[in-house]
Order: structure tokens, then sequence, then C-alpha cells
């Protein structure tokens, strides 16, 4: 799951031009629907700040698809 996290912190830096660093993974949910939706609860830095998020991703690893669908700060 890890790596998931870490496309879901990588794809949100890229998307909206932030620099928030993985600190670490605090739960991980999966639900099957079409491929995998990871539902992800996280701890992020942005400089000295510490945020927690909440991010989706949906997965289909058999066509090789990786899409965030959400990436929320709960607080900073």
């Amino acid at each position: 799951m890890t790596e998931i996290t870490e496309f879901a912190v990588d794809e949100h830096n890229t998307q909206l031009k932030g620099s928030l660093k993985l600190e670490e993974v605090v739960k991980g949910e999966t639900q099957v629907i079409s491929g995998i939706n990871y539902k992800l609860v996280l701890q992020a830095k942005d400089g000295t700040a510490d945020n927690s998020c909440e991010a989706v991703v949906w997965e289909k690893a058999w066509l090789k698809f990786r899409k965030l669908t959400s990436f929320t700060l709960v607080k900073g």
C-alpha cells in the first residue's frame, strides 16, 4: 500500500504544484469495484507543517491504470 500512498502524494503535488512529503500511512482500506479503490489516511509534511490527509486512489492493475480521485487536507 506504500506505493499507492506515494502515488497519491506525488499526484497531489503535481496537480497543485505542492511540496508535501509523505511521513506515514495512518490507515488504509480497500474496496473492490471494477478495480480497487484505496482509501488512505496519511501524515505528510509541507515544509515544517504536519498535515493529516485523506486520499482515494482508483487502480486497475491489469490495465496499468491509476488515478487520484480525491485528496483532502484534514488539518494543518
